[in-house]
């Protein structure tokens, strides 16, 4: 990958992730982030020996939230205050149970969908405070089935004109990212072993009553949810993080993640990611579909802070060929 100069560093990283695959050209480019998921051979075997092996001693020496008190969790995710905690963990099994059986009939029932999202990217001083201006974009988002890969799926964007998005006209000093639908599949039956959960209690979250549950990655091979390439080098993500279940439907109605340890020796301190689900229903089919509604992403990357808000809206079933077995419809006004 090009190095890119920009911010007083040399740089260019991009995450390839099964959670949210995410573009990072700081400053001089910026580049779709088209899900480049699992599977994705660095350029560097060696490097990335060392740094995969730098970043698990990075998470084996975590704290995981999961083994934090209330008050630590409280100051440190402002979204838990109000929660009514509950330390019984007797109903935990029961409901990611249910939590898995819904993500699986998202898998099995999803059609393809495209919706009109609005983009804010921003950057920030250290004091919260806004550098600069905001960049606003907005396109059709494209959500699609991705035959033999049931952890993720296909997103990626076009303009309003239907083009898919290129590097080309690249915002200086932003990033771009992508891949929130596929979150909630992070706590399928077949991951849920690489992760220590812990029931916090109920809360209710715009006026919908919720189940609350930390979640922890384990320190190991099996729990990594993707990678981000820096310079060539493949590094590790194990994250950890909230979710907030509706205790009605058993689907996720919010989602919170963060690094299971800061990534100082990539420049990588923080990679935070809050997304809000709902109902999504459609004029074309009977089917309802949990999709995002609005996501926040603030990263720090060598010093940086960068903060994108994701909206969605205008949900629409999508067509992308005459065999598409899922419920179709006409391409959506673009």
């Amino acid at each position: 990958m090009q190095q890119v100069t920009a911010l007083g560093h040399a740089y260019g990283i991009m995450f390839q992730s099964r959670l949210f695959p995410v573009t990072f050209l700081a400053a001089i480019e910026v580049v779709a982030a088209i899900a480049a998921l699992r599977g994705v051979k660095p350029a560097h075997a060696q490097s990335r020996s060392t740094d995969r092996e730098e970043a698990l001693t990075s998470y084996y020496w975590a704290q995981p939230l999961t083994g934090w008190p209330l008050d630590k969790l409280q100051a440190r995710i402002p979204s838990l205050n109000g929660l009514a905690a509950d330390t019984d963990q007797s109903s935990l099994a029961h409901i990611l149970s249910r939590l898995a059986e819904n993500i699986q009939a998202f898998r099995v029932n999803f059609a393809n969908t495209t919706s009109l999202e609005t983009v804010e990217q921003e950057r920030l001083k250290p004091n919260g405070s806004r550098r600069g201006r905001v960049v606003r974009e907005q396109f059709r988002y494209l959500i699609l089935t991705n035959p033999g890969n049931e952890v993720a799926l296909k997103e990626y964007r076009t303009d309003l004109l239907g083009r898919e998005e290129t590097p080309k006209n690249p915002k200086p000093g932003f990033v771009k990212t992508a891949g929130f639908a596929s979150m909630p599949m992070e706590l399928s039956s077949d991951r849920q072993r690489q992760y220590d959960f812990k029931y916090l209690g109920s809360q209710t979250v715009d006026g919908r009553p919720t189940k609350v549950i930390a979640f922890a990655g384990h320190p190991i091979e099996a729990a990594i949810s993707g990678e981000f390439m820096l310079s060539g080098k493949a590094i590790p993500l194990i994250l950890q993080g909230i979710v907030w279940i509706d205790a009605t439907t058993n689907q996720v109605a919010l989602m919170q993640t963060e690094l299971l340890a800061p990534l100082s020796f990539a420049g990588l301190s923080r990679l935070d990611t809050s997304a809000v689900y709902g109902e999504v229903h459609f004029r074309q089919s009977a089917a309802v579909l949990w999709l995002p509604q609005v996501v926040d992403v603030t990263a720090d990357f060598f010093g940086e802070t960068f903060h994108n808000r994701h909206s969605y809206s205008d949900y629409q079933l999508f067509s992308v060929g005459t065999d598409q077995k899922k419920p179709a419809a006409t391409k959506p006004p673009m």
